[in-house]
C-alpha cells in the first residue's frame, strides 16, 4: 500500500492512504494462503513445462535403447556376485518401467497441487 501511495502521489507518512494494506492489497488474505498458492503455482507450471516432458523424453530414450540392445547378453550381477544373464534390453527395459512409476506419480501430485489456500481466511468467512 506504501507503494500504491507514493505511484499515486502521496509521500510516505503524510496524507491519508487511498490504499489499505489488507482491504486493498492482500484483499484479506493472509501470507499463510498466498506463499503455498504461490507455490503450487509455480511447482505446478514447472512439472507441466519442464519435469514431466525431460522425464518423458529421457523414458523414450531407454525404450529405444532397450531396444536397440535387446539381443546384446550380458552377465547379470547381484550383490556384487554374478547372476542370471539377461539381455542389455531388458536392463534398460527396467529402467523404463521406473521410470513410468515416476511419471505416474509426477501426474498424481498435479490434482493434489492445484488446490489452492485462497478464500478460505482462518475463521472460514473469505
Amino acid at each position: 500500500s506504501n507503494r500504491a501511495h507514493v505511484l499515486g502521489g502521496g509521500t510516505l507518512g503524510e496524507g491519508k492512504s487511498l490504499i489499505h494494506p489488507n482491504d486493498d492489497v492482500n484483499k484479506s488474505q493472509s501470507s499463510n494462503d498466498t506463499f503455498p498458492t504461490g507455490m503450487h503455482i509455480a511447482i505446478y507450471k514447472k512439472l507441466i513445462e519442464t519435469t514431466i516432458p525431460g522425464v518423458e523424453l529421457l523414458r523414450d530414450t531407454m525404450e529405444a535403447k532397450s531396444k536397440e540392445f535387446w539381443k546384446v547378453v550380458k552377465i547379470g550381477r547381484t550383490h556384487l556376485m554374478d547372476a542370471t544373464p539377461l539381455t542389455l534390453g531388458q536392463e534398460f527395459s527396467g529402467y523404463v518401467s521406473q521410470l513410468n512409476h515416476g511419471l505416474k506419480a509426477l501426474r498424481n501430485t498435479l490434482d493434489h497441487i492445484s488446490e489452492v489456500a485462497l478464500g478460505g481466511t482462518a475463521v472460514g468467512t473469505g
